[in-house]
């Protein structure tokens, strides 16, 4: 079957490790756009994060963010919306704020804290988010908050925090890590993958007609649903145990050397 949507991941896939948009990316988009096949994000990140990627790349599709907890229109509007539970988010602040343990905190509108920690710039600098919102204590106003997920952090060490996570509400949320800083926190069965399978749904495109592209742990059911799933060469080694393919890495312009030898090639 052919391809009539491509479906890419940011961070360590269409953007370089310094946040730039490769040229030869860019390029070979703006080719596959010209011949009618459609071209979405899917993120990790916030809306906000991509809105000038969008602008850029003239993208008009919806496009999925926060691991698939959100669906956005190119312009904005949300067109899907999961949050975590309210019981569980004021349970999870409460055990990072009595062992001051430094998160992040997104709903809708971006990113909030607690308070300054370090991780709140790198977030922006490293991986282009808007500045977070200073909001104080978090534990106990998951309601008015609105959470989509949250992303932890542990200088100590962060494998042993997801371990002991695990352990306490495991059965209860999703948890991952998509970058190096960060444990996230997501309710239970979502992902980047379900939030894309929504929006195929609603642009009546069959899974098969989709060439995903990724690099992360997040982008695993993203590419196994895919009727062409690509990693890059800098993906996770578990990403490439499911891919198809495997293409130059990110700092390589491994997503027009997808799109060429995948899509345009074909046409």
């Amino acid at each position: 079957m052919k391809i009539e949507l491509v479906v890419l991941d940011l961070d360590g896939t269409l953007l370089a490790s310094d946040g730039s948009l490769p040229q030869r990316n860019a390029a070979a988009i703006t080719q596959v756009l010209g011949q009618g096949i459609g071209v979405a994000i899917a993120t990790g990140k916030t809306y906000w994060s991509a809105v000038d990627i969008i602008a850029e790349l003239e993208l008009t599709l919806p496009g999925v963010f926060a691991q698939g907890l959100l669906v956005c229109a190119a312009d904005g509007t949300v067109l899907r919306e999961i949050m975590l539970d309210y019981d569980l988010v004021n349970r999870v602040l409460a055990y990072l704020e009595e062992r001051g343990l430094p998160y992040i905190a997104q709903n809708k509108s971006g990113l909030l804290v607690k308070e300054e920690n370090g991780y709140d710039r790198a977030i922006c600098s490293k991986y282009g988010e808007p500045q977070p919102r200073i909001v104080g204590a978090m534990a106990g106003r998951a309601e008015a908050l609105h959470i989509h997920k949250l992303l932890i952090s542990d200088k100590d060490d962060l494998q042993a925090r997801r371990n002991d996570l695990q352990r306490r509400i495991g059965q209860e949320t999703t948890i991952l890590q998509a970058v190096p800083e960060f444990i996230e926190i997501l309710p239970r069965g979502t992902s980047k993958g379900a939030g894309v399978r929504w929006m195929l749904q609603q642009l009546q495109i069959a899974p098969r007609a989709m060439m995903a592209v990724g690099d992360g742990e997040n982008d695993v059911e993203l590419l196994e649903m895919a009727g062409l799933g690509v990693a890059v060469s800098n993906a996770r080694p578990e990403l490439k145990a499911v891919a198809e393919t495997v293409v130059g890495s990110n700092n390589d312009a491994g997503v027009a050397e997808a799109l060429t030898r995948y899509v345009l090639s074909s046409k």
